[in-house]
């Protein structure tokens, strides 16, 4: 008689913003009972994600994936010689803890005779930990045997082994890649043994329980598999290759695949394969002749361990357009030097932009992961990474998947870490949480927290890539003839009014929820209302208008100005006297009908509207602020934007004469400053860092775009920062992710 064995999947407890595929580790388990069948064992699987309720819900402060221990077994018949239990990563094998200790005492209890064996039933697809199997005996006294790494081979030796003598003596068995060389020695996973519709079940409610984003689209069956195992590069931060197992690339016959696809598509009706390879793409004339046999099945595909950017040529990315929802590299730094001698990445970085080139080119999605904070990083390399992300991200339209450095155990990293002790604090049972938040790695060169304040402002800095707002000059004309005007000197004329609809209709359709209407002074233009009527209608959110408040002298003018749709209006005024502001202006009375318009704008407002005043900061007003903030409020605005001068128009020659001046006192007046919001804008944050307790620097602006009266639109940040320059130093600023550098006024 074949002795029985069954073959667990077990649930887990994981982290809520865990990486790697938590739902997908039941293949590792039906690889296994696959060997064992092929050995001449009678298995079968319980597996915790393709039972009936099986799913993923909050529990100890983390999430359980799949279902109850109890219902688990409790859904098994009869007895066993031996219950293997598969070991993922999510179960923590090098940190013990106390659900996996009541798992195993579950397992024990149902089966009290059984050979009972952990085994890691690694595949590829997650980070693998390495730990003492000893010491998980010991941690485990219920457990009779536990097999590290791949353990299809392993594992039918050992129980053949031990069922032929009779006997269950303790063993630690460390694995070393199953079938040697020749990956089609192994079978396929044993699908039969389970419910495929309730694993199927099962991926619906693990999403839409975490409201995550899923690999594949909805919709149709996706099945996880292997088309090759193992990677030839020994990358310091991966766990693929542990000491002593030499880094392979084993892949499938395409013989072997076609009767493997073949199964899974009309036996277990899969449409698409989550292909979990370490390194899919080595052997590119292989990879296409892959995704030519996967087309010819009419078998879509993901590679969710992304492709090697230097072994895709643009004929594989035309067939994987063709059966993939979009497709990941990884870049993981932006600096050569950390790239080869750190990392160990063995790539080069003309590679990613060649193919972010060619999908941009074929509207295919792409997607390039970087790593931040490792060993050896500095403020200067982890710069380098965000601007290879960001111009990546602006250039072709890439998505930077950016995670924290984790020296995971069984790494060189982690070696290295230990070593320089610069992870001290690292707690590597709760290691997948610190992919994202708080970098691990710490050292001299780049504390912790100063790359953390780095990673969160280049967050900041990609999420406004997309354009949010579109700024609108209506006209150069303007009452006023102010010395720093941006826009002095070009010619004094409006914008056509069709011209302007059209780029409210085009901004709106892409997606754009804000519009400025600026100048010059866009009082003046004799479409104003018009536009802000079509404006409102097309659905923008906010419209604001940039003032020099004249015009709002006249109470009619005012009135209806304010009850046309406005949900913002910005008025400037640059000193709380005739002569501090006009000395700006350079137009007698400008003062007077300045603070008159705002008077009227602050009795007159629907309270729909948000009413601030705009104030360049000079040497000519600087130290006379906290006194214009005083006035500011006493008109009745809510919200004063402090605005340092860039070098464009007639500022273009008229730098400041002593800059750090300038911010000390900006500063120190929106400090003092009382029921007032007080923002500083167009400033060097180098030169603001710690003057004003919680400010962060700008970033929205790389989601505005500029549409001037007598030129194309253009990115707004992307305009300023044409007129600025880095100096050595900005290159490890912590600021850099967020600023092109010192003004130039040259």
């Amino acid at each position: 008689m074949k002795p029985r064995v069954l073959v667990i999947n077990p649930p887990f407890l994981t982290e809520p913003d865990f990486i790697d595929y938590p739902y997908l580790t039941g293949l590792a388990a039906l690889s296994n009972a696959a060997a064992l069948r092929e050995r001449g064992f009678d298995v079968s699987v319980a597996d915790s994600q393709a039972l009936p309720g099986s799913g993923v819900r909050p529990q100890g402060g983390g999430v359980l994936v799949g279902c109850e221990a109890r219902e688990l077994l409790e859904s098994v018949d009869g007895d066993f010689a031996a219950v293997v239990t598969a070991v993922p990563p999510f179960l923590k094998p090098h940190a013990p803890d106390r659900f996996s200790r009541g798992l195993f005492s579950s397992i024990r209890a149902r089966f009290p005779k059984a050979r009972l064996v952990a085994a890691d039933c690694w595949i590829g697809g997650m980070h693998r930990i390495e730990y003492d199997p000893k010491a998980f005996l010991r941690a485990f006294p219920m457990v009779d045997a536990v097999i590290q790494r791949e353990g299809e081979a392993a594992l039918p030796d050992l129980l053949c082994a031990e069922f032929r003598r009779g006997e269950t003596p303790r063993a630690a068995v460390v694995g070393g890649p199953a079938a040697g060389g020749d990956a089609d020695r192994l079978p396929p996973p044993a699908w039969d043994l389970i419910s495929v519709e309730g694993y199927e079940a099962f991926l619906e409610r693990f999403f839409s329980g975490l409201g995550r984003q899923r690999l594949f689209p909805a919709g149709t069956r996706a099945l996880p598999a292997m088309a090759s195992r193992g990677c030839p590069f020994r990358c310091s931060f991966c766990t693929s290759n542990p000491d002593g197992w030499k880094p392979a690339f084993r892949p499938h016959s395409l013989a072997y695949l076609r009767r493997h696809f073949l199964s899974l598509r009309d036996s277990f009706g899969a449409k698409r394969l989550i292909l979990l390879d370490d390194c899919a793409n080595f052997d590119p004339a292989r990879f296409k002749e892959l995704l030519a046999l996967l087309k010819s099945l009419r078998l879509a595909c993901e590679f969710p361990n992304g492709l090697r950017a230097d072994r895709l040529d643009l004929a594989s990315l035309k067939l994987l357009k063709g059966l993939s929802s979009s497709v990941t590299v990884s870049a993981e730094s932006g600096d050569p030097k950390a790239l080869s001698s750190i990392l160990r990445k063995g790539l080069d970085l003309p590679a990613v932009e060649r193919v972010a080139a060619w999908c941009r080119g074929l509207k295919f999605p792409l997607g390039i992961h970087y790593m931040a904070a490792f060993p050896g990083e500095t403020p200067e390399s982890l710069n380098k990474t965000f601007e290879h992300a960001l111009r990546m991200k602006e250039a072709y339209g890439a998505t930077p998947l950016l995670q924290n450095c984790v020296p995971i155990p069984g790494s060189a990293l982690a070696e290295s870490c230990a070593r320089s002790g610069s992870a001290a604090g690292f707690d590597p049972r709760r290691f997948y949480r610190r992919f994202q938040g708080r970098p691990v790695v710490d050292t001299r060169k780049l504390p912790a927290d100063m790359a953390g304040r780095m990673i969160a402002l280049f967050r900041r800095r990609l999420a406004a890539c997309a354009t949010e707002k579109l700024i609108v000059n209506l006209t150069y004309q303007c009452l006023n003839d102010c010395w720093f005007c941006a826009v002095g000197g070009r010619p004094k004329r409006h914008a056509p009014a069709r011209a302007v609809l059209e780029l409210l209709r085009r901004y709106r359709k892409a997606g754009a929820a804000a519009v400025d209407f600026d100048g010059g002074e866009p009082t003046l233009h004799p479409r104003l209302f018009q536009l802000i009527r079509v404006a409102r209608g097309l659905g923008y959110g906010r419209v604001t208008l940039t003032t020099n408040g004249r015009r709002l002298a006249d109470r009619g003018f005012a009135s209806r100005l304010l009850l046309s749709g406005l949900t913002d209006l910005l008025v400037s005024l640059h000193g709380h006297t005739p002569e501090l502001h006009e000395a700006h202006t350079r137009s007698p009375g400008s003062f007077a009908e300045t603070v008159q318009g705002i008077r009227h704008a602050a009795r007159l407002k629907p309270g729909r509207v948000t009413l601030a005043v705009n104030a360049m900061v000079t040497d000519l007003n600087s130290r006379r602020l906290p006194e214009l903030l005083r006035f500011v409020r006493g008109l009745g605005a809510a919200k004063v934007n402090l605005q340092f001068i860039t070098p464009f128009g007639r500022a273009s020659s008229s730098p400041p004469r002593d800059e750090a001046a300038l911010y000390r006192r900006a500063a120190a007046a929106a400090r003092s400053s009382r029921g007032l919001k007080v923002e500083l804008v167009n400033a060097l944050p180098c030169l603001l860092a710690g003057l004003l307790p919680g400010w962060a620097p700008e970033t929205g602006k790389h989601g505005r775009d500029m549409a001037f009266v007598d030129a194309p639109p253009m990115n707004l940040a992307r305009y300023l920062d044409g007129r600025r320059r880095r100096k050595a130093a900005c290159r490890s600023c912590e600021f850099a992710a967020a600023c092109a550098g010192f003004q130039d006024f040259s």
